[in-house]
């Protein structure tokens, strides 16, 4: 177990491992492999060489690629954590596991990768992870060419480990998400912008979303999304899972989250900070990437935002 400190970055000491799910060399991971599975991956030798060939699976050079993909996750998912770990203060750490979907089974058919909060335990320090199929691609890809990954995929971890931070923020959201009262699909709508706009400031304030220039833009669309959703919750007392789905299935918590949190911010705890956010505002509405050391200041305080407080800003 390992509490970590603000002023000592360390990850050599943390049990983060990586493991292909399923693998080909564990029984236990899964009945009946398919080489198909596998075939998709860049490097993975599935060619048909005779009847007396070994099987494709068990060949050593896809066995050296089974070990290059977990050591591949490991060592971005480590330069992730680097890069975050002042957020990371006083948390215990015990144990960091990232599953590696190679189906697509555990991940969600546009994830790149995801913080599972529903298997973590913070109190043990047991920490879960997933690495989507599209996301170990480009990580491959990335490797075999020698070339450096796109903004996106290279704070995809960042993403994820904000939500670990955030863990007691998702747990509390996740009573809406689990409803099927229409009051309460509102609700989840509206706090989704707070719980993937907080991570995703990462990725803005590094110079994503181009899309999104500025805070009103932001604030336009949100007022027409979030009218949509009204209409759409109050159809009846309870939905369906489909007619949930039809309201929370969207990208906009990750394109105007990060703006919509920013904008709160300005007045957030008796308005303290509104000398800095107004100027990180500025300066990302003026196309200018934020100083690493200022980003975390930023994502910090944002950490701070109940999801009640956010619901009653923005409801």
């Amino acid at each position: 177990m390992k509490k970590i400190s603000k002023d000592l970055v360390d990850v050599s000491n943390l049990k983060a491992h990586a493991y292909l799910h399923p693998h080909p060399l564990d029984p236990d991971s899964y009945a009946d492999i398919e080489v198909d599975w596998f075939s998709w991956i860049p490097g993975f030798d599935s060619r048909d060489l005779g009847d007396e060939d070994e099987e494709p699976l068990f060949r050593d050079n896809n066995i050296q690629l089974y070990n290059k993909i977990e050591e591949i996750a490991v060592e971005r998912f480590n330069a992730a954590l680097e890069n975050v770990w002042p957020l990371l203060d006083s948390l215990l750490i015990n144990n960091l596991s990232i599953t590696i979907d190679v189906t697509g089974d555990i991940s969600g058919p546009s994830a790149l990768a995801s913080y599972l909060y529903d298997h973590s335990d913070p109190q043990k320090g047991n920490y879960f992870f997933s690495l989507a199929p599209s996301y170990l691609h480009k990580l491959l890809v990335a490797s075999n060419n020698g070339t450096e990954l796109d903004l996106k995929y290279h704070t995809t971890w960042e993403h994820e480990f904000i939500h670990l931070i955030d863990h007691r923020s998702i747990e509390k959201s996740s009573v809406f998400r689990h409803s099927n009262l229409s009051i309460d699909c509102l609700r989840c709508y509206i706090v989704n912008y707070r719980d993937e706009g907080i991570p995703e400031l990462y990725y803005l304030l590094k110079g994503g979303w181009p899309e999104i220039k500025n805070v009103q833009m932001a604030l336009d669309k949100f007022t027409i999304c979030l009218a949509e959703a009204k209409q759409k919750c109050s159809a009846s007392t309870e939905l369906t899972y489909k007619q949930k789905q039809e309201v929370l299935k969207t990208y906009d918590f990750y394109e105007l989250g990060p703006w919509i949190v920013l904008n709160m911010l300005k007045t957030f705890e008796g308005g303290y900070h509104e000398e800095l956010i107004t100027s990180v505002i500025e300066q990302v509405e003026a196309g200018k990437v934020i100083e690493h050391d200022v980003i975390l200041q930023v994502l910090e305080i944002a950490l701070r935002i109940k999801p009640d407080e956010f619901i009653l800003t923005y409801s």
